[in-house]
């Protein structure tokens, strides 16, 4: 049962390492191109890579390298990024809503971002409980998830 689950969590970080290297360029690309679209944005056109990526390849790390400074590292890396991404999110989230609709949306933004928070760590809860590794992958694959919406919104 866990070899069959550590493998689709093995195949499915590597499908997302290919979508995020793949994104990684198209975005470079279409930077270099069109550099006046990524002017009006607050935050340089990598940040979403940065911080997305940080947090899946720390995860990775940590699941697959049972060092104890690694592991610090990793829990150092995942710090950082979730605390760079606050303002991010805040600026996006205060961009995208009107006036008029302002308490509304954010109280509704604030219910689905906790609803979320709940059902990810009841997974990863679930998966550490039998081992940390399948946890960390699940992690990884959520950070990834996450870049692949971010750029499919366009948010940046």
């Amino acid at each position: 049962m866990w070899n069959k689950l550590n493998t689709f969590l093995n195949c499915l970080i590597g499908a997302f390492i290919g979508v995020f290297l793949a994104r990684s360029v198209y975005t470079y690309w279409d930077y270099t191109t069109h550099p006046e679209i990524y002017a009006v944005s607050s935050a340089p056109w990598y940040t979403a890579i940065l911080l997305f990526g940080t947090g899946g390849m720390a995860c990775i790390l940590m699941a697959l390298f049972a060092q104890p400074i690694l592991s610090v590292a990793g829990m150092m890396a995942l710090s950082a990024a979730g605390a760079l991404f606050i303002p991010l999110r805040m600026d996006i989230q205060n961009r995208h809503i009107s006036v008029a609709n302002r308490a509304t949306a954010l109280s509704v933004h604030s219910f689905v971002m906790n609803l979320t928070a709940t059902g990810t760590n009841l997974a990863f809860g679930a998966l550490a409980d039998h081992s940390v590794i399948p946890a960390l992958f699940l992690g990884a694959a959520f950070c990834f998830f996450g870049l692949f919406l971010c750029f499919r919104g366009k948010v940046l």
